[in-house]
């Protein structure tokens, strides 16, 4: 977008800082409004990306087992929606078939378009998609530039509340936390590594959802084990996400 890069950082982090500060509905709306810009700004940048395919960019040759297993903590990360399912029980209330409806179709969606989104910046920048793929994409001007960062800003952006929100929820209902000093807790640690200077992106998405995603998962499952007690699907996901945890560990 122009200007000082660590300005537009303070900026952001302010942004959704202010945010947080926000009840329940607040959020919804303001997820609401995020998700919308953000998969209208997908759907038409995956349309001119699509526009400009070279299927000669997309790999072909065999992957090695390692190459597999290394993003596991990104894209692990990247399919992490659990914070966001006490949000969708308190705002559709009682309702749990709308909120089986809503838990599936926001699992779906994602599965859809990240695999078009993928295949789309792949077969445009081939071996040279950056870490931020939204950023390594120039051919298309300033004003593709400007889409494909508002695209990555809108990401963020959806990410940073909502994660944001459900700690800030924990603090406040699990532990009792005044509201003020939940939300101090729960931007603190983003205003340390905004202050302490740069990170590798890829690394904080592989230590995000490599360790820490894997550790939520694993929870989530167990517990789902300890009411139902069906370890014929619950052993599978729990040596998975075992795995996935060394990997990113190791």
């Amino acid at each position: 977008f122009g200007g000082s890069q660590v300005i537009w950082r303070f900026v952001f982090f302010a942004a959704g800082a202010i945010t947080l500060l926000g009840g329940t509905m607040w959020f919804s709306r303001s997820e609401s409004i995020i998700n919308a810009m953000k998969l209208g700004s997908l759907a038409f940048l995956i349309g001119v990306l699509f526009n400009a395919l070279d299927p000669s960019k997309i790999p072909v040759e065999p992957v090695s087992s390692v190459a597999i297993i290394a993003p596991f903590g990104v894209v692990l990360f990247a399919y992490l929606g659990m914070v966001a399912i006490p949000e969708v029980r308190e705002v559709l209330g009682d309702n749990k078939r709308l909120v089986r409806k809503a838990v599936f179709a926001g699992s779906f969606i994602p599965i859809i378009i990240y695999t078009f989104f993928a295949i789309a910046t792949v077969g445009v920048t081939g071996a040279e998609t950056s870490q931020v793929v939204t950023t390594g994409i120039t051919q298309f001007g300033n004003v593709g530039l400007w889409l494909l960062n508002a695209v990555a800003l809108f990401a963020l952006s959806g990410a940073f509340i909502a994660v944001g929100f459900a700690l800030k929820e924990v603090y406040a209902l699990d532990y009792g936390v005044p509201s003020a000093l939940a939300w101090l807790l729960t931007v603190c640690l983003p205003a340390v590594f905004l202050v302490v200077g740069e990170f590798s992106f890829t690394a904080i998405l592989e230590v995000s959802g490599g360790i820490a995603g894997s550790l939520g998962a694993l929870l989530v499952v167990l517990m789902h084990q300890k009411v139902h007690k069906n370890w014929w699907w619950t052993a599978p996901l729990v040596a998975v996400f075992l795995f996935g945890l060394a990997v990113s560990i190791g």
